[in-house]
């Protein structure tokens, strides 16, 4: 099942994984991918892991890429996981992700 899936990934550090995937410049069909993927992995206790400081700053980033797969994709990745407030006091006078 899904769930199944997702908790033996999380366990065995796949977010960290993925993550390296988003974070290194990869292909955009792997990024494209990479994303789909920790969509899918985040959960409560996997949050944390995900949103880092460096990965929001990312997916603000590709909020405004000129593929607009993957601007679908970080807008939507924006809209369902992150907190308005905590984005507000993170990252000062940027506008607010969910303003994106």
């Amino acid at each position: 099942s899904d769930e199944k899936n997702k908790e033996f990934i999380i366990k065995n550090d796949g977010v960290n994984i993925v993550k390296k995937h988003c974070l290194s410049g990869a292909n955009e069909e792997t990024l494209i991918s990479a994303l789909t993927c920790l969509m899918f992995l985040i959960t409560p206790a996997s949050k944390k892991a995900i949103l880092t400081e460096e990965f929001t700053k990312r997916i603000l980033d590709w909020s405004g890429n000129s593929n607009a797969r993957i601007k679908n994709l970080a807008t939507i990745f924006i809209e369902d996981y992150f907190n308005k407030e905590d984005n507000k006091v993170k990252y000062g006078d940027q506008a607010s992700v969910a303003d994106h």
